[in-house]
């Protein structure tokens, strides 16, 4: 017999039997050749994330370095750099991060399945127990034997039902006519125990200030994908909000995220972490002088036409840039926008200036940015038939993106100026609206990218969120002792499980980039 008909077989006979009650699939028993596998494919990952964009901005700064100055550096001292950063990066810490989370999973999910199987585990159903006792017929098939009415097959190491692209130049069973996947709370299994315990342990080899970060960014990504499985449930709930905005819910999340974020950076930035607000401050190359001004004079420390002792903030600033101390000195009442605009005649023209530096300066985040995925998921593009078309794709995301960001910093400035020529004040009208407008040049991205740029600004928001409310409270920033540590294996347990027991429990990017780990 051939194996399709008893692929077929095996599908109708569980077909039958989970008529009336929902099916239980045990996941593949994960060879130790497969748990190894996974292991080196995730350090090597881990590797190329810590090397390859610090070797591209590497790259680019000699370029452009090189149309600056006529002399060339020498090629030996560029080949040094690149030896350094590629010796340098197998001490990183992300390499052994990604190597303890997927293979610490694969090598958990076998020990706890073995375990679950031996005490007799149950779903939450109660209605199917786990077994591993199936022999291999002469096709290769393995055929489970019927636990409590259920039968089970599956090939050998591999989930019958599993849409993993890994799979799809295997022998499949005809899903056609397969059961229907089993209920969303078997996601609470041994597996998501092994996700649980192997996430905990891989954020330990991350430096401590940056846990958080990971920590959101993952349950972030876990409630988005359960929130898009519920997603019929919950527009059935939001049944009242209006169409336009349910169709735009990614712009509408980035929206409120910028308005929290950037005006913390204006007025709050020990809300953010450190490095957010550097790399904000370099974006956006306002002096720290300024910041600190408009800061003052919005929370009314600062005032026109008073001495209230910070005259030198921006009196040396105006200084510096040839004005003379008294242009800066807010006793002497308005400061006028040329001083704010580093010398540059004119707010239209400074706009113009401020999306030209800020295009430029995003050029190199975004290159690698979109660079980096293709290398990694793609680089069979690179050296086929498609490689120009590949590059094109690349030049014209990186290009739009840079486009999106320019247009986000212009965005910030614009309602500022208008704000200050029309009341001659700095209050915290200016930078509130700017905070909020900047959000919807998230219009010009891709509609595939907007989902996964507000969910990177969405850990950030509830971070700083958290902060000011603590404070307000008078709480002092509350913090969690391994706080960090749960959320984060809580949110990868989820995504971990919800890979192996149902697809649909998962973005579709998510899904694709565990199924580039989990071999």
């Amino acid at each position: 017999m051939s194996s399709a008909p008893v692929s077929r077989k095996l599908v109708h006979d569980a077909a039958e039997l989970t008529e009336s009650r929902p099916l239980f699939v045990p996941p593949f028993k994960a060879s130790f050749h497969r748990i190894f596998l996974s292991a080196l494919k995730a350090y090597f990952s881990g590797y190329a994330v810590a090397c390859i964009p610090r070797i591209v901005s590497l790259i680019l700064k000699r370029l452009v370095s090189r149309g600056k100055n006529s002399s060339k550096a020498p090629a030996h001292s560029l080949l040094g750099q690149l030896f350094q950063i590629l010796s340098k990066s197998f001490k990183a810490r992300l390499p052994w991060f990604f190597l303890v989370l997927i293979g610490g999973f694969r090598l958990f999910d076998r020990l706890f399945w073995e375990i679950a199987r031996k005490v007799g585990w149950r779903p939450l159903d109660g209605k199917t127990a786990v077994a591993w006792d199936g022999k291999k017929n002469g096709n290769g098939m393995v055929v489970g034997s019927v636990v409590e009415g259920v039968s089970m097959a599956a090939e050998a190491d591999d989930h019958p039902y599993e849409a993993s692209p890994n799979l799809e130049s295997k022998r499949q069973i005809d899903t056609k006519n397969a059961p229907q996947l089993p209920p969303a709370r078997n996601i609470l299994s041994p597996t998501f125990l092994a996700g649980v315990a192997s996430s905990a342990l891989a954020l330990l080899t991350i430096e401590p200030a940056r846990r958080a970060d990971f920590a959101l960014f993952t349950l972030v990504r876990a409630m988005d994908s359960f929130a898009s499985f519920q997603n019929h449930k919950i527009q059935r709930m939001l049944r009242w909000v209006p169409p336009i905005l349910m169709n735009n819910m990614d712009t509408s999340v980035f929206v409120a995220c910028c308005t929290q974020i950037m005006y913390c950076w204006f007025y709050y930035p020990e809300a953010l972490p450190r490095s957010y607000v550097k790399w904000i401050q370099k974006m956006s190359r306002m002096d720290p002088r300024l910041l600190e001004a408009v800061k003052l004079l919005g929370k009314g420390v600062m005032v026109y036409g008073k001495d209230t002792g910070h005259a030198h903030l921006v009196g040396d600033y105006a200084e510096e840039m040839g004005y003379g101390f008294a242009a800066g000195d807010p006793v002497n009442g308005f400061i006028s926008c040329t001083l704010i605009h580093c010398g540059i005649e004119g707010c239209w023209t400074h706009l113009v200036d401020v999306w030209r530096s800020g295009f430029f300066d995003a050029l190199k985040i975004y290159i690698p940015v979109h660079l980096l995925p293709a290398l990694i998921f793609h680089r069979r593009r690179f050296f086929s038939n498609q490689f120009p078309s590949t590059v094109l794709h690349v030049a014209t995301n990186a290009l739009r993106s840079s486009t999106f960001l320019a247009t986000f910093i212009a965005g910030v400035w614009a309602p500022i100026c208008v704000v200050r020529n029309v009341s001659r004040q700095d209050t915290t009208l200016g930078p509130l609206l700017g905070s909020f407008l900047c959000g919807f040049s998230l219009l010009l991205e891709r509609k595939s990218r907007r989902r996964e740029i507000g969910l990177y600004c969405l850990p950030k928001a509830l971070e700083s969120s958290w902060w000011r409310i603590t404070h307000a409270l008078g709480m002092g920033g509350i913090k969690i002792p391994g706080g960090d540590v749960a959320l984060f294996a809580m949110g990868m347990g989820y995504l971990l499980s919800a890979y192996q027991y149902h697809h649909k429990a998962l973005r579709p990017a998510v899904r694709g980039l565990l199924g580039f780990f989990l071999v």
